[in-house]
């Protein structure tokens, strides 16, 4: 609105329903003074008489310019964008109205627009949280209106490039309109270059700012000319006219916000604007924009022009920041291009890391490439939405803190100890367990073990899509490990769970057994090389074998974690010690586990699943049983 009377506590609260009678009367009053008279029927009439241009159309688009606004919609709910701004995310929200303290505690790099946030107008500078505003806690009429405080924290150097933003309103009328339009097109307004923009873009700035403010008793205070003024008042009702028009007509309450922001954008656009001003804009739809170093960024785009057009128009837009570019030129098909060769993380680590998580790749359609250029798996493409594939960028080159690390092999250590407690406390088998009857506590904790496992898997896969494994392994190569985990489990490393004991007795009924072991085996691998090996794949890398190391520090902890449990909770075989001797027989028996536990470890790292372990553990139990149950332990 214009004056400082039509706010009333609608606008103070953000909450827009309608139109107020208020509300109307003002409008009609400016309408008159601009020329537009709107009278109790509601159809506009032209004041031929008056001494300012009277406008009875709507703004309609007359020049070919591109349109480079677009809604989009993530986690947050639906935003606006522009190509040429696309780190800035514009949000108008009906009835958004955010207290002070809460809007303080926004996260960094947001801007509220003209009563978004119900506070005075500040300046967060360390948080780079900033309200503009003009009603609550200032002085109205010595405080400029939100519009024009757009323009001043674009021409103080407000860096606008660096970080992903957020803008906030509540209501696309004229004043947050022209805000939005100045920060999206920030780049353009900026500097020398701008200043010829600026010329085309302050009268309206100005002349709006002072009316939102005064209303338009005070409209001498804008200085212009009285041409230019009578032009200026002609161009601001051209672009209320829709606004007024949704007002008068009631249906102000309906409209889709952002829509109708967008296409105000556009006018605003074809006012200041001409063919010629946007010849050679690349048509990028930026993803993401990733921080990979402190004055280094990774962007991951999607656009119909090469890597090497696209590097050299990022290289516009970012200068010296741009490090990394990810390009989607079909869905699922990416090209990476390293384009600051300084980087203290090569392409090789970044590689190895998607490949590990992409459900696409395999042995021999992975991601891969040069040390500066490569790309996703050829044939399909990546199995990686773009969010992931940012998120893995971000990890590579800005890896998890030691605290991080410490956290989650905390995680790990407390989520085995706590299911295999559990477990332990259902199963407590009497001592008549031995004579070859499967008890059914032991049955039922072979289910929780299962159950449990499960339910581990699926949050953490909830939480971190592709760390927990559970999809589709990516290929069969990981079955030459059979022979090796079935001499494991024979030596007792694979966990016999009917017996809690390592081993069954002659006699048992067999297929009873194999039933509950594979499934106590399922669990297993379920808790061990699912649930806890995800909790460590978050924080640490996985299957660094170019790096030097073939076992990693998920496989590592994993197994060292199967071990002492199977070591607290079963007996070594009989046989064993009385081959081996008393010694002997439990050095066989802990080398059993730790051979099992890498092995599995190395299924899971290899086929990208934790089905892979889980088969060979259960197929593994079941052989070890079958064969045990009939040789007598």
């Amino acid at each position: 609105m214009y004056s400082s009377s039509c706010l009333g506590p609608g606008r103070h609260s953000g909450t827009i329903v309608g139109v107020t009678p208020t509300d109307r009367d003002d409008d009609a009053r400016i309408g008159r003074q601009l020329g537009l008279l709107l009278p109790d029927d509601g159809s506009p009439q032209t004041d031929r008489t008056g001494p300012l241009r009277a406008v009875t159309r709507p703004f309609t688009t007359r020049k070919m310019l591109p349109v480079r606004y677009a809604v989009k919609e993530d986690d947050d709910g639906r935003y606006l964008t522009c190509v040429e701004a696309p780190n800035i995310a514009v949000r108008v929200e009906r009835g958004l109205s955010v207290n002070p303290s809460a809007a303080r505690k926004y996260p960094k790099q947001t801007i509220f627009l003209d009563g978004a946030a119900q506070a005075e107008p500040f300046l967060d500078t360390q948080r780079s949280i900033f309200n503009l505003d003009h009603h609550e806690g200032c002085v109205r009429a010595f405080t400029l209106a939100t519009c024009e405080q757009a323009m001043v924290l674009i021409l103080k150097g407000l860096d606008l490039d660096s970080e992903a933003w957020g803008v906030y309103a509540n209501e696309p009328d004229l004043d947050t309109v022209l805000a939005v339009w100045l920060l999206l097109n920030h780049r353009r307004l900026d500097g020398e270059e701008g200043r010829a923009l600026r010329d085309r873009m302050m009268p309206i700035v100005r002349l709006q700012g002072v009316i939102d403010a005064h209303g338009l008793e005070l409209k001498e205070l804008s200085a212009l000319p009285p041409a230019l003024e009578r032009d200026t008042i002609g161009t601001i009702n051209d672009l209320r006219h829709d606004e007024l028009d949704a007002k008068r007509a009631g249906t102000w309450g309906d409209i889709d916000l952002l829509d109708f922001t967008l296409a105000s954008l556009q006018k605003i656009d074809d006012l200041v604007y001409s063919p010629d001003d946007f010849h050679g804009l690349k048509n990028v739809d930026e993803l993401a924009r990733i921080p990979i170093a402190s004055d280094r960024v990774a962007v991951l785009c999607r656009s119909d022009v090469g890597i090497y057009e696209l590097e050299e128009h990022l290289r516009e837009v970012h200068g010296d920041r741009l490090g990394l570019i990810l390009l989607e030129k079909e869905p699922g098909i990416y090209t990476v291009r390293q384009v600051d060769p300084f980087l203290s993380t090569t392409l090789d680590t970044l590689y190895q890391r998607l490949n590990f998580l992409d459900p696409a790749a395999t042995k021999d359609n992975r991601w891969g490439g040069s040390s500066d250029i490569g790309g996703s798996p050829r044939a399909g493409g990546t199995g990686l939405e773009p969010r992931s594939i940012a998120n893995i960028v971000r990890w590579v080159y800005r890896p998890p803190s030691f605290a991080r690390r410490a956290s989650a092999l905390a995680g790990a250590v407390g989520a085995c100890a706590g299911v295999l407690l559990v477990v332990t406390m259902v199963a407590a088998p009497p001592e008549a367990a031995r004579a070859g009857v499967v008890p059914g506590r032991i049955a039922l904790a072979a289910v929780l073990l299962g159950v449990l496992g499960t339910l581990l898997t699926g949050l953490g896969e909830r939480r971190f899509p592709e760390h927990f494994g559970l999809h589709r392994p990516r290929s069969s190569r990981w079955l030459v490990l059979l022979p090796l985990t079935i001499l494991s489990a024979l030596a007792g490393g694979a966990w016999l769970f009917p017996s809690l004991s390592g081993h069954p007795s002659h006699g048992a009924a067999p297929w009873a057994g194999v039933a509950v072991v594979v499934l106590a085996a399922v669990g297993v691998e379920l808790l061990f090389r699912g649930a806890a090996f995800g909790i460590l794949a978050t924080s640490y890398p996985v299957f660094a074998r170019k790096a030097g190391r073939w076992f990693s520090v998920p496989n590592l902890v994993t197994t060292m974690l199967f071990t002492v449990a199977s070591i607290a909770l079963f007996a070594p075989p009989q046989w064993s010690m009385s081959i081996g001797g008393s010694e002997g027989g439990i050095a066989l028996w802990v080398a059993a586990c730790l051979t099992l536990g890498l092995t599995c470890g190395v299924a899971r790292e290899h086929s990208g699943s934790v089905a892979a372990p889980a088969i060979l553990h259960g197929t593994s139990a079941a052989i070890a049983w079958w064969i045990l149950s009939f040789v007598g332990g």
